[in-house]
C-alpha cells in the first residue's frame, strides 16, 4: 500500500505541473494569440485529463486495498493499464494497455463512484459530454494530423477548451 501512497503524491505533484503549465498557456493565448498557443493549450490541458484519470486509477486501487472492495480480475487489468496474454509455451506475458480516451474516463468515474459504494451513469447526450467528446476529437485531430488544415484551431474549438476545462 505504501508504493501506491507515493505514487498518488507523484501524481498530484504532477497534476500541480500540469494545472500550472495549463494556466500558462492561457495567459499566453491571451496576450499573444497565436496556432501554436492554442494546439499547445489543447495539449496541455488533455495532459492534465490524463494525469487526472490517472490519479483517479491510483485512488480506486488504494481504495480496493484499504475498504476490500471487490472488483473484477478485468476491470483491476484496466485500472492497472496492464493486459496479460501467454505466448506458445503458456508463460504470461504482462503489457501496457491502452484504452480508447473516452471509454477509459467512462470506466474511471463510474469505478471511482463504484469505490465508495455509490453509482454512476455518464449522461452521455448532456452538453458537457457533447463538448467533451468534441474536445478529444481536436485533440486527435492536431495530434495525429493529415492535412496542413488540420492544425488550425478555430475560436469556436478554443471556447470548448475553456468549457471542457471549468
Amino acid at each position: 500500500m505504501l508504493i501506491i501512497i507515493k505514487e498518488i503524491q507523484a501524481n498530484e505533484r504532477m497534476t500541480e505541473f500540469l494545472r500550472n503549465e495549463f494556466n500558462t498557456g492561457w495567459v499566453l493565448l491571451e496576450s499573444n494569440d497565436s496556432q501554436y498557443l492554442r494546439r499547445a493549450l489543447i495539449r496541455s490541458l488533455f495532459a492534465a485529463i490524463e494525469n487526472v484519470i490517472w490519479g483517479m486509477k491510483l485512488e480506486i486501487l488504494n481504495r480496493i486495498k484499504v475498504a476490500r472492495i471487490s472488483f473484477s480480475e478485468e476491470d483491476l487489468a484496466i485500472l492497472k493499464e496492464k493486459s496479460i496474454k501467454y505466448d506458445k509455451e503458456g508463460k504470461s506475458i504482462v503489457s501496457t494497455k491502452y484504452v480508447e480516451f473516452k471509454r477509459n474516463i467512462r470506466f474511471v468515474f463510474e469505478s471511482y463512484v463504484k469505490s465508495y459504494g455509490g453509482n454512476l451513469n455518464i449522461d452521455v447526450e448532456s452538453k458537457d459530454w457533447k463538448e467533451f467528446v468534441c474536445f478529444v476529437k481536436i485533440r486527435n485531430r492536431i495530434t495525429h494530423p493529415k492535412i496542413i488544415s488540420d492544425l488550425i484551431i478555430s475560436d469556436v474549438e478554443i471556447e470548448i477548451t475553456s468549457n471542457v476545462f471549468q
